[in-house]
């Protein structure tokens, strides 16, 4: 059956290469869906039975083996939907593009991408889990160059794929760590490892391989770059799933964690606070949406952290309220935070495509020729600020009760550190209210900025925001169905907490509190919504611009702008951004002005003082190498001769 299985995707792979130019879209749908049922059938066995496990080779140099438990099943679901999703969301997004050689790379790297990402979840191997891990990252980085316009593009995903490498580095020595010590080639290896040496040695090890995937700060300088060169539907993706690949790497570890609780879930909390903070502060200043949302999702990454960070203190000082609420936060803003992101991210491209820009200081007025593509985003903003009734006030509800049921319990270290969480994501979550009101406000509201007349908006192609409408109705499942849904995420829990520790009922409180609270806000709205049309069915409603005191001679260039709206918050963060500002002030003096241009940008400051110091540094050095470069073929030969005798000469002398 299996091999029925994998003979049907190359046939099908095959096809994509060989289909009219408007199919293969479609057919690059068609291995989505092959890919995304079958790997969920399992996926959903699991949650319904037991974990599975089979082992294809038993040599040592490969050592295959392969199984689905809760936490790989719970990973599965989420990369099916959101690649699915955004597939059937490339069939109108790229229907313009004629390049075949183009869309053949785009389409295969997407195939390849999505079974990549299963690879790795379900490989229990290390030197499998490995080819996977490096087939995701040039599969990715092949994605970020299809709509390479400039040299810029191409320098980021080669920056991008550096980094992954760099990534896979720590893995491999965390890996080889792991075999030569206990002999073990799979992850269960870690367990033999913990019971006998230093646990916070190896986690820190893999935490930098992970971390760097995941975009934990300072780890993150590739995300920011990477999702904003990318096309719409790949950083929905990227961030959407491939991002979550790095979480899902630290909770492989994190399960088999024995000693040390304490001191990994604070360095959990303290790094995702920083995390959360530093990814906000920057979203709120950036003018592009993709830049904005890619900040957007460190920010979220901080999140999750945190509730692991809380959740792992718990199990160290035996609080499994607070082990259990903290966990369950996390593993739910996982799913929340790939459903709402890959939302934004799908959105962005509607703005794309009906514009031609991401920038938010050229944008503004869309909501009135493209209501679709406005209330989906306005949804998506409001899920991933936390508010109710949306997915993303669910898992956050839980890692507020946590903190805030559990304080004050006798613990003043504790409580302490419960405080700060509770400052930090509060801060956090004040700040993205601010950010997603700037950027739907900037992008959907207003008056036009561009020079591109109103009637030249459209709404996109239903291909594009079908698939955005399945996605707000899972946002809306998950409020409405949120036992069900924390009742999975009690699985996946398990396999942190011993199943014999009996989580506490108080622990499970919250889904009655959060229904009760979303159920009175709907009844708000509609009993407000019925009010207001039964008092205004009699009048005639007439439409025009807002009143404005009198005066109607506004212009757009009256209008806030997004580096206006954050003006305010920039000076107050001043320290913490990197604010580059080009503009000749004004003398006094000078009666009649002449023309300026006012140009600002807000760079990584972690970036540009740590990273760009060093690959300046070694790109310095390399072009002392020039000097070997002749351009004559013959000299090259020589090359290759004189290395050959050099081997030669080492060989015949014993020493290699």
């Amino acid at each position: 059956m299996i091999l029925s299985f994998f003979l049907i995707l190359f046939v099908a792979f095959l096809i994509l290469f060989i289909v009219p130019i408007n199919s293969k879209s479609f057919v690059s749908v068609i291995i989505s869906l092959l890919l995304g049922i079958v790997s969920s059938f399992f996926a959903v066995y699991v949650m319904l039975n037991s974990p599975i496990n089979y082992l294809l080779d038993d040599t040592n140099v490969i050592k295959t083996e392969i199984g689905i438990d809760y936490l790989s099943a719970f990973f599965i679901i989420i990369i099916n939907i959101v690649v699915i999703i955004s597939s059937i969301y490339n069939i109108g997004y790229n229907k313009n593009q004629s390049n075949i050689g183009k869309l053949n790379l785009h389409y295969a790297c997407i195939s390849i991408l999505h079974f990549s990402m299963l690879g790795v979840l379900v490989c229990q191997s290390f030197i499998p889990f490995l080819i996977f891990w490096e087939i995701v990252a040039v599969s990715s980085f092949l994605l970020i160059l299809y709509e390479s316009k400039s040299k810029e593009i191409i320098k980021i995903a080669i920056n991008y794929l550096v980094q992954m490498h760099v990534c896979m580095l720590f893995l491999l020595i965390g890996a080889f760590i792991l075999i030569s010590t206990t002999g073990i080639y799979t992850f269960e290896s870690c367990k033999t490892y913990f019971e006998t040496h230093n646990n916070f040695f190896l986690f820190l090890l893999f935490f930098i391989g992970f971390g760097m995937k995941a975009g934990f700060v300072p780890l993150h300088t590739w995300l920011p770059k990477a999702d904003p060169a990318a096309p719409n539907s790949v950083a929905a993706i990227m961030s959407g799933a491939t991002i979550k690949l790095g979480i899902y790497g630290i909770l492989r570890i994190l399960i088999h964690i024995k000693t040390q609780q304490y001191e990994i879930g604070m360095f959990l909390v303290i790094i995702s606070l920083i995390t959360g903070l530093f990814g906000i502060i920057n979203a709120i200043v950036q003018t592009d949406i993709k830049k904005s949302l890619a900040f957007s999702s460190i920010e979220n990454i901080g999140i999750i952290g945190l509730g692991l960070g809380l959740g792992f203190i718990g199990i160290a000082v035996e609080n499994y309220s607070l082990a259990f609420l903290g966990l369950a936060g996390s593993i739910l803003h996982i799913f929340n935070h790939a459903m709402f992101k890959s939302l934004l991210f799908l959105g962005a491209g509607n703005i794309y495509i009906q514009t031609g820009t991401t920038n938010m200081s050229l944008l503004g007025g869309i909501l009135n020729k493209a209501k679709v593509s406005g209330t989906i985003f306005l949804i998506a903003s409001l899920a991933i600020c936390g508010l109710p009734p949306f997915n993303g006030f669910v898992s956050e509800f839980l890692i507020y009760d946590g903190i805030i049921g559990e304080f004050n319990k006798g613990n003043v270290s504790i409580d302490v550190l419960l405080l700060v969480s509770l400052f930090g994501i509060s801060i956090i979550g004040g700040m993205s209210i601010i950010n997603f009101t700037r950027m739907f406000g900037m992008t959907f509201l207003g008056k036009r900025r561009m020079n591109l007349s109103n009637s030249e908006i459209k709404e996109v192609s239903p291909w594009m925001y079908i698939p955005q409408i399945f996605l707000v109705l899972i946002i809306l499942s998950i409020v409405i169905f949120s036992t069900y849904y924390i009742e999975y995420v009690h699985l996946v829990i398990h396999q942190f907490l011993p199943k014999y520790h009996v989580i506490p009922s108080e622990a499970m409180a919250p889904q009655p509190q959060i229904l009760i609270v979303i159920g009175i806000l709907i009844l708000s709205i509609m009993i407000v919504s019925f009010i207001k049309h039964y008092f205004s069915k009699s009048k005639i409603i007439e439409f025009g611009p807002t009143w404005g005191c009198g005066y109607t001679g506004e212009t757009s260039k009256m209008q806030y702008t997004p580096s206006s709206f954050s003006e305010s918050f920039e000076n107050i963060t001043g320290q913490l951004l990197n604010t580059n500002i080009k503009f000749k002030p004004i003398d006094k003096l000078e009666i009649f002005p002449t023309s300026r241009a006012y140009t600002k940008a807000n760079n990584d400051i972690l970036d540009e003082n740590f990273l760009d110091p060093p690959i300046h540094y070694i790109q310095k050095n390399l072009k002392l190498f020039s000097i070997f470069k002749s351009g004559n073929t013959q000299t090259y030969v020589w090359y290759a001769f004189l290395f050959l005798l050099i081997l030669f000469i080492l060989t015949f002398s014993e020493i290699i």
